[in-house]
């Protein structure tokens, strides 16, 4: 993982090195990785909406744009606030066994 937060630092540099107006760049850079985050949950909610109603729908926006695109701002961030993600990950993972495993010992 930590490859791959290189490679999109570097990739950042290269094509998204924006001058944010304002002073506080690391907030700006987050509100605009969030602006993007909201465009790509939109297009899952879509997907979502469009189901739900019954209608076909083809997932290859899903597995061509919005998959990598979650990845892609979920680097941008960890790179951002200086963050191993693959580390977090790993972090949340086990809490995540911990937390159902406990649940399941209470309701046995």
């Amino acid at each position: 993982m930590k490859i791959m937060q290189k490679h999109q630092n570097d990739f950042d540099a290269k094509y998204f090195n924006t001058t944010y107006a304002k002073n506080d760049q690391d907030f700006e850079k987050l509100r605009h990785i969030l602006l993007h985050l909201m465009k790509t949950v939109g297009k899952l909610a879509t997907y979502c909406e469009t189901l739900e109603h019954g209608k076909q729908a083809s997932n290859d926006e899903l597995v061509n744009a919005v998959l990598p695109d979650l990845y892609l701002h979920a680097l941008q961030i960890a790179n951002l606030l200086s963050v191993d993600l693959g580390k977090k990950y790993n972090e949340r993972i086990a809490f995540l066994v911990e937390r159902n495993t406990a649940a399941k010992q209470i309701t046995q």
